[in-house]
């Protein structure tokens, strides 16, 4: 062994056929450098393996998580679409999101989805039974939307207008105007009734269906009620029937609560005292006549005094 060198093998080389004639020596000797080399070599080649086996083990673990999470977003898509469509009757949450790591989540969702069916489920039966309670009601009913009105007043006022009664003294026929603004959103049945048995569709047309000239009237002090911010009053008109009958009605207006400022929820209770006006005005007839009849049979004389006096015009 050389001293230059860091390894030194050597092998004897013998014929293949007669294994006793000696052919020849082979010696192989590595230098330090040589060495290193090899050595660097064999650890780049090392690690490209471990890189490249590192490489295939990341990928395959992103594939695995990109499917998961692609499961997982796909079924909380679905469940998005389905409570934004309404739908909140959903599956448990483990039949929506299989996955253990997911599962706390999932229950948390599911017990929404119930929390909020049952609330809605509340809700609708309350809504069912003031449904009920609104069209079997025996007093005609309407809910009535201002908020064109609303609008009308809101411009007046930027306008530098105050005064609404002067207004419409100068602009008489804006009130008509107003009043075919009013969107009529729902009426019941005894409300039909009221009108002749007219059918749904032609009373929420609008009010001019059932107003008179004495409506308008009774209208505008409505509307100068609402401008002033009044929620409740009472006002009485004439309003008249699909047929032409002429009707009069009591009606109770109020503003739901929480819709004073855009008046889109107006509640009206229409009350027909025909029947009342008309014994009423009976009863002042039956009266002036009886104070009449007891006036000529207790001052006779005076009548007949009272009578010349117009004649001679004293």
């Amino acid at each position: 062994v050389r001293s230059d060198t860091l390894v030194e093998k050597s092998a004897q080389i013998f014929h293949k056929e007669r294994r006793n004639h000696f052919v020849g020596e082979v010696s192989i000797a590595l230098t330090p450098e040589a060495l290193a080399e090899e050595t660097r070599k064999l650890l780049i080649s090392t690690t490209a393996v471990i890189v490249t086996v590192l490489i295939s083990v990341l990928s395959v673990v992103v594939i695995s998580i990109r499917f998961t999470l692609g499961n997982l977003l796909a079924s909380l898509n679905r469940i998005v679409d389905r409570f934004a469509g309404g739908e909140y009757e959903i599956e448990m949450a483990e039949k929506i999101l299989p996955y253990r790591e997911f599962q706390p989540f999932a229950q948390a969702l599911f017990e929404m989805a119930k929390t909020i069916n049952e609330q809605i489920s509340t809700i609708r039966d309350v809504e069912t039974r003031y449904r009920s309670i609104f069209d079997n009601s025996p007093v005609p009913l309407l809910e009535e939307d201002y908020s064109d009105v609303r609008r009308t007043f809101d411009a007046l006022r930027e306008q530098g207008v105050d005064d609404l009664g002067a207004w419409f003294d100068r602009h008489p026929g804006l009130v008509a105007s107003l009043a075919e603004r009013v969107r009529i959103v729902d009426i019941n049945a005894a409300t039909c009734a009221l009108h002749g048995n007219g059918q749904r569709l032609e009373l929420t047309a609008g009010l001019a269906a059932v107003f008179t000239p004495e409506t308008l009237t009774s209208f505008r002090e409505t509307l100068i009620a609402l401008w002033k911010g009044e929620t409740k009053f009472v006002r009485e008109a004439t309003y008249r029937t699909l047929g032409g009958e002429p009707r009069q009605i009591s009606a109770h207006i109020a503003v739901c609560p929480g819709y004073e400022q855009s008046l889109a929820r107006v509640l009206v209770a229409r009350f027909d005292i025909t029947e009342r006006k008309l014994a009423e005005d009976k009863l002042r007839r039956y009266k002036d006549e009886l104070e009449e009849t007891v006036e000529r049979r207790t001052f006779p004389g005076s009548v007949s005094n009272h009578h010349l006096g117009t004649q001679l015009g004293m």
